[in-house]
């Protein structure tokens, strides 16, 4: 009877806790799970997912840009390496206008910057960056002025203490210039020839614009400047400006003029002052591009 009761007893507790509510703490932590994905989903959708899109078309933004400001560094660096160079231009214009030039497009180069925190500013950052950006206009006038600078170092390197050889051949080609003949240790109507600030050379010429019955001779070398021009070239330019500042103190001195005379790298151009001065113009003008081509 004992035994019964006992069975009849442990059959009602066992349908007590099967029927038993969930206590209020599983309702709590039910609850705060759903407000953790809650907060998590609206983090996600309204800042997350937002600033991971603004920096993802602010890095396609910079990359655009960069590869255009690439093209333009390239054309800089080119041109700069030339303005930085420790020649000088036969035209001192050139390498002003290069360095312009280069102003004027590091002027128009777009800066990135680094990439603002805010997902607003990251936006408006990559609307800035998204302008249209065109540098053909600033490389063009950038590799003109490159080529323009280029040219004019080669040709004062050209004329800078160029050999005798050089010269003469050159002049050979010049209208109005006959029998480029250069000076020697043996045969030098100055006898400067090699000596300290003096010429290293000396190429006389003579010019059928000249009245050769004036003279006694038929040499070139022995009737001078006088008979046609003559090319000296130094070893600086503060040697040929020396000579030129000499020459100028004898110009419009009657029997004492030396005629015409133009610096023209370390060289000096001279032609006979038996020449007018429309001639002498025209052929220093014809022996200076003839000198400086390239």
């Amino acid at each position: 009877m004992l035994n019964n009761d006992a069975g009849s007893h442990d059959s009602e507790s066992t349908r007590d806790s099967s029927t038993r509510k969930p206590s209020a703490s599983v309702y709590l932590i039910f609850a705060a799970l759903i407000v953790v994905v809650v907060v998590v989903c609206v983090w996600w959708f309204a800042y997350q997912r937002p600033h991971n899109k603004a920096v993802s078309d602010f890095n396609a933004a910079t990359a655009s840009v960069q590869a255009k400001n690439t093209e333009l560094d390239t054309a800089l660096a080119r041109i700069g390496k030339l303005t930085k160079s420790n020649s000088e231009p036969l035209d001192s214009q050139t390498l002003l206008n290069a360095k312009h030039s280069i102003a004027a497009a590091k002027r128009q180069e777009r800066s990135i910057g680094k990439i603002p925190s805010k997902t607003t500013d990251i936006e408006a950052r990559t609307i800035e960056l998204g302008r249209p950006l065109n540098y053909d206009a600033a490389i063009a006038d950038l590799d003109k002025h490159r080529t323009a600078l280029d040219a004019s170092l080669r040709q004062m390197k050209q004329v800078t203490n160029p050999t005798a050889d050089f010269v003469v051949s050159r002049l050979k080609g010049v209208p109005n210039v006959e029998n480029p003949s250069p000076v020697t240790m043996t045969h030098d109507p100055n006898g400067n020839l090699n000596k300290p600030r003096s010429y290293v050379a000396a190429i006389y010429f003579a010019s059928p614009e000249v009245d050769h019955s004036v003279f006694d001779t038929a040499d070139v070398i022995d009737n001078g400047t006088d008979g046609g021009g003559q090319i000296e070239v130094y070893k600086t330019a503060a040697d040929v400006q020396k000579r030129n500042t000499y020459l100028s103190a004898f110009d419009g001195g009657g029997m004492m003029d030396s005629g015409s005379h133009v610096v023209l790298g370390t060289m000096l151009i001279r032609t006979s002052r038996y020449l007018n001065a429309d001639q002498q113009a025209a052929l220093t003008a014809a022996i200076r591009s003839i000198l400086i081509r390239l």
